[in-house]
């Protein structure tokens, strides 16, 4: 059997998106532009939320990008943890 129709066989639905945790935000949309681009972009930052049992501010930027039907999600996340919470 094929891989293809392996993977066929699990019921699943095409991928849609695939999604990137990345160090650098800009030079990662400077660098997959020509292939995802353009990007469009989102503050996706929690404050209060909950980290490795203690509570954090996350801060969250968020790039989306296209190509054909797949969608791309680079972001890069910062955490804060809050002192004696």
């Amino acid at each position: 059997m094929t891989k293809p129709a392996q993977l066929s066989t699990l019921g699943l639905p095409p991928i849609a998106q695939i999604g990137h945790v990345v160090r650098d935000l800009q030079a990662t949309v400077t660098r997959y532009e020509p292939l995802y681009g353009p990007f469009w972009f989102m503050d996706g930052s929690v404050t209060g939320a909950s980290y490795r049992g203690r509570i954090a501010d996350v801060s969250l930027d968020i790039a989306f990008g296209r190509s054909g039907d797949l969608e791309t999600h680079s972001l890069i996340a910062r955490y804060r943890c809050l002192p004696g919470k």
